[in-house]
């Protein structure tokens, strides 16, 4: 007997198992290559559910009943396995975000060195582009896990900076020590309209156990919901077509006189 064979003999418990066996390599390649691109990896992930359903129509497990329970404890699973692999890979982030849109044509080049870890200081640039005219300039420094941590505020006196060129300016801050947590930054520059322009970013990730209970906050309850919602409505869809096709295969009925 085959393996196979014995999966379909047995398919309670080997759906479940070859789901997650196979689900999970693809969770983590796709936040690990598209995690950063567009919002190309929320498309595929939704694949995950009907990967599922594959699988389990292929073993034999049929049913919307047993199906969606089964579903329901595989997408604990996987759920896991999306704030793991979230968590590692923006743990390992390099702190760089390029690109950034500002008002009036002004863009912005942002990094934090380290990114990640217990260090002495942090150090915050900021490389502004098509916009040297500004007023005034400052960043402020916030946690996301600790209530007693107190925001820096830095003005422009508190900060370096250096004309790269006519057409835009380095600005760069060095911060003091910062406790264990997860830090999210606002940097603002005074535009030609007198408006702050404002760009905000999560970093510094001084500790990753903290990044992970933020990450199990906001991601798993959504992805739990995500995937039975989608597990669910295509379970349903399917059974609708087969009940469809059940009933067209019936000979019509004949009226009796």
């Amino acid at each position: 007997m085959t393996l196979i064979e014995q999966m379909k003999q047995n398919p309670i418990f080997w759906a479940p198992v070859l789901s997650v066996v196979v689900s999970i390599p693809v969770i983590y390649l796709v936040f690990y290559i598209v995690y950063y691109v567009s919002g190309t990896y929320l498309i595929v992930l939704i694949a995950i559910p009907v990967v599922v359903f594959a699988i389990m129509h292929y073993l034999g497990l049929y049913g919307i009943k047993k199906r969606v329970i089964h579903g329901f404890f595989i997408f604990i699973v996987l759920s896991i396995a999306v704030v793991l692999s979230t968590t590692q890979i923006l743990y390992s982030y390099d702190g760089q975000f390029n690109g950034i849109q500002l008002g009036n044509g002004t863009s912005v080049d942002a990094s934090i060195t380290p990114y990640s870890g217990i260090h002495p200081s942090y150090n915050f640039s900021f490389d502004v582009h098509n916009n040297i005219s500004f007023s005034h300039y400052g960043l402020n420094i916030s946690s996301l896990t600790s209530k007693s941590f107190s925001t820096i505020s830095v003005n422009q006196t508190m900060m370096h900076s250096a004309n790269l060129s006519a057409s835009n300016r380095l600005i760069y801050y060095s911060s003091p020590p910062l406790p264990q947590g997860v830090y999210e930054f606002t940097f603002y520059v005074n535009n030609r309209s007198n408006v702050n322009d404002t760009f905000t970013g999560t970093g510094p990730i001084t500790g990753i156990n903290s990044l992970l209970e933020i990450q199990f906050l906001s991601l798993f309850i959504s992805y739990m919901i995500l995937f039975n919602l989608v597990f669910i409505t295509g379970t349903f869809i399917a059974k609708s077509i087969e009940n469809s096709r059940a009933r067209a295969r019936l000979p019509p009925r004949t009226r009796t006189p």
